[in-house]
């Protein structure tokens, strides 16, 4: 007892000396304090509970939360995590055991009736839940959980995700996942139990202190690697959140734009998942893209070869290929104006078509700015829940929107903007095109894409034939959202970024008028054909092309005028935090991938 008195003693000096240095020491979060404070609350939480129990499960509950600094092994991505980061998530890891095992001990404390128990159990297993995500999700994509990801979860439709798993979680995933719930089970039971039977409880005084100190240490350990994804969601969120509501204030500043634009009809077509390292009109040896291929070689047809994505996943591509914003200028997504506020406010009508679904657990800015044309419609607002046959098949062709251009009016005096978004070569590829369409067969993952991106070419030269026939046509441009590398059995994630998941198809298709009438500009757009460009540099492309001037476009990021800047060395991905890296001289290669992993 003289010992614990003792204890407890330095358990207060501690906690005067923890309010010190946080006084004293502006930087006492530094990496290396936030080691030896982590391992001092380990420390005294033993001194309290002086029992074999209590080490060991201290141990295991550190051990078990950073055990996830271990997965960049696992990843496709291998490099360690920065040293910093390290240390500080292993600091996290023993504090928060440390806490964890204290409230257990005092919930044992106060009895063992069922409830108590379940309680305990309860709090065992979400203590050990965020490792086992972590750990879950690397050991089924090879990537690294990330607030990306998880704003990819929240802006998938439930059916969506549920196809997804069918897709990728193997007979090996499965059981690593069975495996996974036994040991969360075994843990947590463990874990729970009363670790102090041979030691009396300290006085509530002492253990109040204790649960004291470690509050006041937490918060230096916030920048670990739980707390970061948690963090970077919420502020992405919130960064779409505020795009939302400054809807009003952009369109606003739009009304002073002068309404002398070209008139007629400009179609924006936008395709998803797209590689053009598969494509025949980029030279891949398999023909998937015959009409492309023959049509690239018209005088109305610019087939550029160095587009690239500015970032490897929909939401986040778009939300900058659709706004004044890119990755070349200083200005906030919430004041970038989108490019239906832009269209209307120069008085062209726009209409919106699109077979993705509109909503998932979270709705998305790309949702939001579709939605702002004058006639907006989603062929699958709840993709996969609205039609009986796609509840058993998870089926959505293209070809809906082909039938749909049919009911869609446009008049001669019109000025109008068609935005059409596809659902193009998006996993389940077999349910992108007709079941009787498989022109390579359907054995590995690599022939099942190759036939997207076959019913992909088919699906644009309909689209083609039928709007070049509208109207006062003008122009019609095609791009993808971001690639996929199919190749290396991957689909799109930036956790597991390989720079062919920004190899994105771009080409111009203009009417005669059109090119009579802007000769200097289609002759500029014939010479950057080879230059290099990034998909977030569209709204820059369309505004020029339907002749419409904004405040914030600069003639350096607009591909069809001559003062283009068309350095390779300056364009970048992932929303800047990357440079371009063109494809290897030797690709494409039509190799035959086995499908394992991807989100």
């Amino acid at each position: 007892m003289i010992i614990r008195k003792k204890t407890f003693r330095c358990l207060e000096l501690c906690l005067i000396l923890c309010f010190l240095s946080l006084w004293l020491l502006p930087s006492f979060s530094i990496p290396c304090l936030t080691l030896c404070i982590g391992g001092i609350g380990g420390i005294v939480g033993y001194m309290l509970f002086p029992t074999r129990a209590f080490l060991q499960r201290w141990l295991v509950g550190t051990a078990f939360y950073a055990s996830v600094l271990l997965l960049p092994m696992l990843t496709a991505r291998t490099q360690a995590f920065p040293i910093e980061l390290s240390l500080i998530t292993l600091a996290f890891s023993m504090l928060l055991s440390s806490l964890v095992l204290c409230l257990l001990q005092l919930l044992a404390s106060c009895g063992r009736n069922l409830l108590l128990c379940l309680v305990r159990f309860t709090a065992a297993v979400l203590f050990f839940f965020p490792p086992l995500l972590f750990w879950a999700y690397g050991l089924h994509t090879h990537a690294l959980l990330s607030a990306d990801t998880v704003l990819v979860i929240l802006q998938t439709y439930p059916v969506e995700a549920l196809q997804y798993l069918k897709d990728t979680l193997t007979p090996l995933h499965s059981g690593l996942l069975v495996v996974l719930l036994c040991l969360l089970y075994a843990t947590a039971s463990w874990f729970s139990r009363n670790c102090a039977d041979t030691c009396p409880p300290p006085k509530r005084r002492y253990t109040a202190l204790y649960l004291l100190l470690v509050c006041v240490l937490l918060p230096h350990t916030s920048n670990n690697l739980y707390v970061t994804v948690v963090n970077d969601t919420s502020e992405a969120l919130k960064t779409q959140e505020t795009f939302l509501q400054a809807a009003p204030t952009r369109q606003a500043r739009l009304k002073e734009l002068s309404q002398e634009t070209r008139p007629g009809l400009f179609v924006l077509v936008i395709g998803e998942s797209e590689n053009r390292l598969h494509m025949s009109a980029y030279g891949y040896e398999r023909d998937t893209t015959p009409w492309l291929r023959a049509k690239a070689a018209d005088d109305d047809c610019l087939l550029f070869t160095n587009a690239y994505a500015n970032y490897v996943s929909t939401a986040q591509a778009l939300s900058y290929a659709l706004t004044e914003k890119n990755q070349y200028m200083d200005l906030s997504l919430q004041d970038a104006a989108t490019l239906p506020e832009t269209a209307r406010a120069a008085g062209i009508r726009t209409i919106m078509r699109s077979n993705q679904g509109k909503f998932g657990l979270y709705s998305t800015a790309v949702t939001a700015i579709e939605d702002e044309c004058d006639d907006a419609l989603w062929l699958h607002p709840q993709q996969f829940s609205n039609r009986g046959q796609e509840r058993l098949n998870f089926r959505v062709e293209d070809g809906d929107i082909v039938k749909e251009l049919k009911s869609i009016p446009i008049a001669s005096t019109d000025r109008t903007l068609l935005i059409l978004h596809l659902n193009g070569s998006h996993n389940p590829y077999p349910c992108r095109y007709p079941e009787d369409f498989h022109p390579f067969g359907t054995a590995t993952i690599t022939d099942q894409y190759d036939n997207t991106v076959a019913y992909n070419d088919k699906i644009m030269n309909q689209i083609y034939e039928s709007v070049r026939w509208f109207p006062n046509f003008q122009c019609l441009i095609y791009l993808s959202d971001h690639s996929e590398g199919i190749d290396h059995g991957i689909m799109h994630d930036s956790n597991s970024y390989l720079p062919e998941m920004t190899y994105i198809p771009f080409y111009i298709l203009a009417s005669p008028a059109f090119r009579n009438a802007h000769q200097d500009q289609w002759a500029t757009l014939a010479s950057h054909r080879n230059a290099y460009f990034t998909n977030d540099l569209l709204y820059d492309l369309m505004c020029s092309l339907m002749g419409i001037q904004t405040g914030h476009m600069l003639p350096e990021n607009d591909i069809a005028r001559p003062e283009y800047d068309a350095r390779p060395e300056r364009f970048r991905t992932e929303h800047g935090k990357l440079a371009i890296t063109p494809p290897a001289v030797a690709e494409p290669q039509g190799g035959q991938a086995s499908f394992a992993l991807a989100p």
